[in-house]
């Protein structure tokens, strides 16, 4: 099903130094798989994957649907008259890496390809060591509403950990500049890190509370085998925090985050209040569809999946996306493993379940008994902790 309003993603892959964490379809300006690939270019290649946009619906709903050209037509001039753009989240890397003129001549080819909501959220990715107050000022003006900054941790010897190459004292000025400009601000941070004890997570959470601030990201710290970070666990450099450790830095979180007014609305993101929560992200974990642009960024229409190749120099050559068509098991897989993630839920009657496991989840304290009654399947505490066992009963 196409619905009226969808999300736009940019991905911008470009790094001032890849994080010893990150497994992110990013580079450094430096990297040989994206040295001699200027920005310039890779942001012409953005702007003409955006003005394409309309002929590739085209051929995606001729090619997956095989619809006459007549009812093709038809849906994409219904699609860009009336359908709007709810949310643009430019992500990256880091995409305050771009120049304002970047960022104007890849909203303008927004503009002239979309019709922009507006009431949309517009959020971009931050590095707190990459932005001063005229550039701030300018992306605002621009539309760019929603500042997402990359802290990870406020404690120097976390961040050493993490290869992260910013002073704490420049995501102080980024957020008091962006607080005074007018953006909402999230803040990203990392636990279960290397050398991370109950107490200096507790200081970062308390640092971060103390800011005019109104989104908060928790992530677990996830390496895949490749990256440095792991690698040094591995020789023995860090050692690997337990399990049972790493849980009790998300109880801490959701305890503290509680106390200060906050709700949390997904397994790992809180908000003040309703309004504050990532319209874009709610989007992918409710099942909503949007366009994806840029090296390795992806797209989700109806049950059409795209994904364009990692790598910026095929990606600016115009190597062509990938494309998949899900059936209807998969559909219900994808949707089962994306809304059991929030305080939405999931609603039983889209789906057939199995009773006895239902009860079984209920008597593990994994799903909220309240929420059941009402015929939605939402997650405790426990029940976010242990998503995967939770979504297994169902798969």
């Amino acid at each position: 099903m196409i619905t009226d309003n969808f999300g736009i993603y940019i991905h911008i892959p470009a790094c001032l130094k890849k994080c010893g964490y990150c497994d992110f379809n990013t580079y450094q300006l430096s990297d040989k798989k994206i040295s001699g690939v200027l920005l310039d270019n890779y942001v012409k290649a953005l702007c003409h994957e955006i003005v394409q946009a309309p002929n590739r619906l085209i051929n995606l709903v001729k090619t997956g649907e095989n619809r006459s050209t007549q009812t093709v037509n038809s849906f994409v001039k219904w699609k860009f008259n009336y359908g709007k753009i709810s949310t643009i989240f430019l992500g990256g890397g880091t995409p305050t890496l771009l120049s304002v003129k970047h960022l104007k001549q890849i909203f303008q080819a927004i503009c002239n390809s979309f019709t922009i909501d507006k009431s949309a959220e517009i959020t971009m990715e931050a590095n707190p060591d990459t932005v001063d107050y005229d550039y701030l000022e300018q992306i605002y003006s621009l539309g760019v509403n929603r500042l997402s900054i990359g802290v990870q941790s406020f404690n120097t010897d976390i961040l050493r950990v993490l290869d992260r190459t910013h002073n704490p004292a420049n995501v102080l000025s980024a957020v008091n500049w962006a607080n005074q400009i007018g953006f909402n601000i999230s803040l990203d941070l990392i636990y279960g890190v290397p050398k991370m004890s109950l107490d200096i997570w507790q200081k970062t959470l308390k640092t971060a509370l103390q800011l005019p601030i109104k989104h908060i990201s928790c992530y677990a710290l996830t390496l895949s085998d490749t990256v440095p970070l792991a690698k040094s666990i591995d020789s023995g450099q860090y050692k690997a925090l337990d399990e049972k450790l790493v849980a009790k830095f998300y109880l801490l979180a959701d305890k503290l985050l509680a106390r200060a007014g906050w709700e949390w609305y997904e397994i790992s993101n809180w908000s003040k209040g309703k309004k504050y929560r990532s319209q874009h992200n709610l989007a992918y974990w409710q099942g909503g569809q949007w366009l994806g642009f840029g090296a390795g960024a992806a797209s989700s229409l109806a049950n059409f999946r795209l994904v364009n190749p990692n790598l910026p120099s095929d990606y600016i050559k115009g190597k062509p996306a990938k494309m998949e068509k899900l059936n209807s098991e998969q559909l219900i897989i994808e949707k089962i493993m994306l809304q059991t993630r929030t305080r939405y839920g999931l609603k039983m009657v889209d789906l057939d379940f199995n009773f006895a496991k239902l009860a079984n989840l209920l008597k593990l304290d994994l799903i909220d008994k309240s929420e059941l009654e009402l015929g939605i399947i939402v997650p405790t505490i426990k029940g976010r902790l242990l998503h995967n066992q939770l979504i297994q009963a169902f798969l």
